[in-house]
Protein backbone atom coordinates (compact mmCIF):
# COMPACT_ATOMS: atom_id res chain seq x y z
CA UNK A 1 0.00 0.00 0.00
CA UNK A 2 1.26 3.48 -0.85
CA UNK A 3 2.51 5.53 2.11
CA UNK A 4 0.01 8.40 2.30
CA UNK A 5 1.66 10.25 5.17
CA UNK A 6 2.88 13.78 4.54
CA UNK A 7 6.51 14.34 3.64
CA UNK A 8 6.91 16.20 6.95
CA UNK A 9 5.67 13.19 8.90
CA UNK A 10 7.92 10.78 6.99
CA UNK A 11 10.98 13.01 7.38
CA UNK A 12 10.30 13.53 11.09
CA UNK A 13 10.32 9.77 11.65
CA UNK A 14 13.38 9.18 9.47
CA UNK A 15 15.55 11.85 11.10
CA UNK A 16 15.73 13.64 14.42
CA UNK A 17 18.31 16.25 15.53
CA UNK A 18 19.36 13.88 18.33
CA UNK A 19 20.97 11.75 15.62
CA UNK A 20 23.61 14.45 15.10
CA UNK A 21 26.21 14.39 17.85
CA UNK A 22 26.96 18.03 16.95
CA UNK A 23 23.53 19.10 18.27
CA UNK A 24 24.00 19.87 21.96
CA UNK A 25 20.79 21.84 22.66
CA UNK A 26 17.31 21.56 21.13
CA UNK A 27 14.41 23.86 22.02
CA UNK A 28 11.26 22.10 20.79
CA UNK A 29 7.85 23.78 20.58
CA UNK A 30 6.10 20.42 20.27
CA UNK A 31 7.05 19.78 23.90
CA UNK A 32 6.42 23.32 25.15
CA UNK A 33 4.11 24.41 27.95
CA UNK A 34 1.43 26.95 27.08
CA UNK A 35 -1.05 28.97 29.10
CA UNK A 36 -3.75 31.25 27.72
CA UNK A 37 -2.58 30.49 24.18
CA UNK A 38 1.00 31.61 24.88
CA UNK A 39 4.31 29.80 25.35
CA UNK A 40 5.45 29.88 28.96
CA UNK A 41 8.27 27.32 28.82
CA UNK A 42 10.09 25.67 25.90
CA UNK A 43 12.14 22.64 26.97
CA UNK A 44 15.62 21.84 25.79
CA UNK A 45 14.92 18.17 25.17
CA UNK A 46 18.63 17.32 25.46
CA UNK A 47 19.22 19.16 28.73
CA UNK A 48 17.38 20.34 31.83
CA UNK A 49 17.49 23.97 30.72
CA UNK A 50 14.20 25.33 29.36
CA UNK A 51 13.74 28.76 27.81
CA UNK A 52 10.98 30.21 29.97
CA UNK A 53 9.05 33.44 30.40
CA UNK A 54 6.82 34.03 33.44
CA UNK A 55 5.61 37.50 32.37
CA UNK A 56 2.46 37.09 30.27
CA UNK A 57 3.15 40.41 28.48
CA UNK A 58 6.35 38.96 27.05
CA UNK A 59 5.17 35.49 25.97
CA UNK A 60 4.84 34.77 22.22
CA UNK A 61 1.57 33.27 21.04
CA UNK A 62 1.25 29.56 20.33
CA UNK A 63 0.22 29.01 16.71
CA UNK A 64 0.28 26.37 13.98
CA UNK A 65 1.83 26.48 10.51
CA UNK A 66 -0.16 25.61 7.39
CA UNK A 67 1.17 22.05 7.54
CA UNK A 68 0.24 21.65 11.21
CA UNK A 69 3.56 22.25 12.98
CA UNK A 70 3.76 24.28 16.20
CA UNK A 71 5.17 27.78 15.73
CA UNK A 72 5.52 30.96 17.79
CA UNK A 73 4.02 34.30 16.76
CA UNK A 74 5.69 37.39 18.25
CA UNK A 75 3.84 40.66 18.89
CA UNK A 76 6.56 43.33 19.10
CA UNK A 77 6.94 43.10 22.89
CA UNK A 78 7.75 39.41 23.41
CA UNK A 79 11.08 38.05 24.64
CA UNK A 80 12.15 34.74 26.15
CA UNK A 81 15.31 34.34 28.29
CA UNK A 82 17.39 31.18 28.11
CA UNK A 83 20.30 30.45 30.47
CA UNK A 84 23.66 29.93 28.78
CA UNK A 85 25.23 26.56 29.63
CA UNK A 86 28.08 24.48 28.25
CA UNK A 87 25.58 22.93 25.83
CA UNK A 88 24.90 26.32 24.21
CA UNK A 89 28.31 27.93 24.60
CA UNK A 90 31.00 25.99 22.75
CA UNK A 91 33.87 28.43 22.20
CA UNK A 92 35.97 27.03 19.33
CA UNK A 93 33.10 25.94 17.06
CA UNK A 94 29.46 26.90 17.39
CA UNK A 95 26.26 26.80 15.36
CA UNK A 96 22.62 27.87 15.63
CA UNK A 97 19.62 27.23 13.41
CA UNK A 98 15.87 27.86 13.24
CA UNK A 99 13.04 28.54 10.80
CA UNK A 100 11.81 32.16 10.58
CA UNK A 101 8.96 33.92 8.78
CA UNK A 102 9.45 37.71 9.00
CA UNK A 103 6.72 40.25 8.43
CA UNK A 104 6.64 42.35 5.26
CA UNK A 105 8.86 44.92 6.95
CA UNK A 106 12.36 43.44 6.92
CA UNK A 107 13.97 46.88 6.69
CA UNK A 108 13.39 47.62 10.39
CA UNK A 109 16.02 46.38 12.83
CA UNK A 110 14.75 43.30 14.66
CA UNK A 111 16.77 41.16 17.05
CA UNK A 112 16.45 37.41 16.61
CA UNK A 113 18.55 36.77 19.68
CA UNK A 114 21.29 38.13 21.88
CA UNK A 115 23.57 36.18 24.20
CA UNK A 116 24.84 38.12 27.20
CA UNK A 117 27.94 38.07 29.32
CA UNK A 118 27.50 38.76 33.02
CA UNK A 119 26.88 42.48 33.33
CA UNK A 120 24.74 42.51 30.16
CA UNK A 121 27.64 42.80 27.72
CA UNK A 122 26.94 41.12 24.38
CA UNK A 123 28.56 37.89 23.24
CA UNK A 124 26.64 37.29 20.02
CA UNK A 125 23.77 39.37 18.69
CA UNK A 126 21.87 38.67 15.48
CA UNK A 127 19.66 41.28 13.81
CA UNK A 128 17.56 41.50 10.70
CA UNK A 129 18.09 44.97 9.25
CA UNK A 130 17.73 46.49 5.77
CA UNK A 131 16.60 43.15 4.37
CA UNK A 132 19.73 41.35 5.51
CA UNK A 133 21.51 39.87 8.52
CA UNK A 134 23.84 41.76 10.84
CA UNK A 135 25.76 39.49 13.19
CA UNK A 136 28.09 40.78 15.89
CA UNK A 137 30.49 38.15 17.22
CA UNK A 138 32.50 39.09 20.32
CA UNK A 139 35.88 37.67 21.29
CA UNK A 140 35.71 39.45 24.67
CA UNK A 141 33.38 41.90 26.37
CA UNK A 142 33.95 44.79 23.93
CA UNK A 143 35.88 43.62 20.86
CA UNK A 144 35.05 41.36 17.94
CA UNK A 145 34.00 41.18 14.33
CA UNK A 146 30.80 42.20 12.59
CA UNK A 147 29.36 40.15 9.73
CA UNK A 148 26.78 41.59 7.32
CA UNK A 149 24.93 39.40 4.82
CA UNK A 150 23.05 41.99 2.76
CA UNK A 151 19.68 41.23 1.10
CA UNK A 152 19.68 37.73 2.58
CA UNK A 153 16.22 37.75 4.22
CA UNK A 154 12.92 37.48 2.33
CA UNK A 155 9.76 39.04 3.72
CA UNK A 156 6.63 37.01 4.48
CA UNK A 157 7.98 33.52 3.67
CA UNK A 158 9.45 30.71 5.73
CA UNK A 159 13.24 30.40 5.47
CA UNK A 160 15.81 28.37 7.36
CA UNK A 161 18.59 30.34 9.06
CA UNK A 162 21.80 28.68 10.21
CA UNK A 163 24.83 30.47 11.66
CA UNK A 164 28.27 28.97 12.04
CA UNK A 165 31.43 30.01 13.88
CA UNK A 166 34.61 28.06 13.15
CA UNK A 167 37.58 29.16 15.24
CA UNK A 168 39.90 27.02 13.12
CA UNK A 169 39.06 28.93 9.92
CA UNK A 170 41.85 30.87 8.23
CA UNK A 171 39.83 33.98 7.30
CA UNK A 172 36.57 35.66 8.25
CA UNK A 173 34.71 33.95 5.40
CA UNK A 174 35.86 30.59 6.83
CA UNK A 175 35.31 31.50 10.47
CA UNK A 176 31.90 33.19 10.26
CA UNK A 177 29.13 31.94 7.98
CA UNK A 178 25.42 32.66 7.55
CA UNK A 179 23.28 30.16 5.64
CA UNK A 180 19.72 30.85 4.45
CA UNK A 181 17.94 27.73 3.19
CA UNK A 182 21.40 26.12 3.39
CA UNK A 183 22.89 28.60 0.90
CA UNK A 184 26.06 30.23 2.20
CA UNK A 185 25.28 33.96 1.92
CA UNK A 186 28.06 36.27 0.78
CA UNK A 187 29.08 38.52 3.67
CA UNK A 188 31.22 41.54 4.44
CA UNK A 189 33.21 41.85 7.66
CA UNK A 190 34.46 44.67 9.87
CA UNK A 191 35.77 45.39 13.35
CA UNK A 192 33.69 45.86 16.47
CA UNK A 193 35.59 48.35 18.62
CA UNK A 194 39.21 47.13 18.54
CA UNK A 195 38.40 44.07 16.44
CA UNK A 196 40.27 40.87 17.06
CA UNK A 197 40.89 37.44 15.61
CA UNK A 198 37.92 35.11 15.82
CA UNK A 199 39.84 32.15 17.20
CA UNK A 200 37.34 31.40 19.95
CA UNK A 201 34.22 32.96 21.36
CA UNK A 202 34.20 34.30 24.89
CA UNK A 203 33.50 31.49 27.32
CA UNK A 204 31.77 33.57 30.00
CA UNK A 205 28.38 32.41 31.25
CA UNK A 206 25.17 34.40 31.26
CA UNK A 207 21.89 34.17 29.39
CA UNK A 208 20.25 34.53 26.02
CA UNK A 209 17.28 36.64 25.05
CA UNK A 210 15.21 35.27 22.17
CA UNK A 211 13.09 37.75 20.22
CA UNK A 212 14.52 41.06 21.49
CA UNK A 213 17.55 42.76 22.95
CA UNK A 214 16.65 42.49 26.65
CA UNK A 215 14.12 40.77 28.90
CA UNK A 216 11.87 43.68 29.84
CA UNK A 217 8.58 45.27 28.89
CA UNK A 218 8.91 47.29 25.65
CA UNK A 219 12.27 45.70 24.76
CA UNK A 220 14.69 47.23 22.26
CA UNK A 221 14.60 46.01 18.63
CA UNK A 222 11.96 43.29 19.14
CA UNK A 223 10.66 40.97 16.45
CA UNK A 224 7.76 42.88 14.88
CA UNK A 225 4.16 41.89 15.48
CA UNK A 226 3.34 38.88 13.31
CA UNK A 227 6.93 37.59 13.04
CA UNK A 228 6.93 33.78 13.33
CA UNK A 229 9.56 31.23 14.35
CA UNK A 230 9.67 27.51 14.99
CA UNK A 231 9.13 24.70 15.43
CA UNK A 232 12.70 24.05 16.69
CA UNK A 233 15.91 25.82 17.66
CA UNK A 234 19.12 23.79 17.54
CA UNK A 235 22.55 24.71 18.87
CA UNK A 236 25.63 22.86 17.61
CA UNK A 237 29.05 22.46 19.22
CA UNK A 238 31.00 21.50 16.09
CA UNK A 239 30.98 22.37 12.39
CA UNK A 240 28.45 20.29 10.49
CA UNK A 241 28.41 19.09 6.89
CA UNK A 242 26.13 20.33 4.12
CA UNK A 243 24.13 17.10 4.29
CA UNK A 244 23.70 17.49 8.04
CA UNK A 245 22.56 21.07 7.58
CA UNK A 246 20.03 19.92 4.98
CA UNK A 247 18.76 17.23 7.37
CA UNK A 248 18.16 19.84 10.08
CA UNK A 249 16.43 22.12 7.56
CA UNK A 250 14.14 19.36 6.32
CA UNK A 251 13.19 18.14 9.77
CA UNK A 252 9.78 19.60 10.64
CA UNK A 253 9.89 22.34 8.01
CA UNK A 254 6.89 24.69 8.35
CA UNK A 255 4.86 25.84 5.35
Amino acid sequence: MRDRRSRTARDSKAFRPTQLSAVTAWLRLANATTSGGKYTSIPDVLNSNPAAQADTDRQPAAATSANGLPIATWDGSDVIPWTITAATNSTAAWGFCLWIKPTANVATRQRLFKAFFPGATAKIQVDIVSGGLEINWYTDATNGRQQVAASSITASVWQFLRLEHNGAGSADADKLKAFVNEVDKASSYGNISGGGTMATLNSASGFWTLGAREDQDAPTSPLLSGFQTGPNINVMSTIISASQGAALMNFEAPT
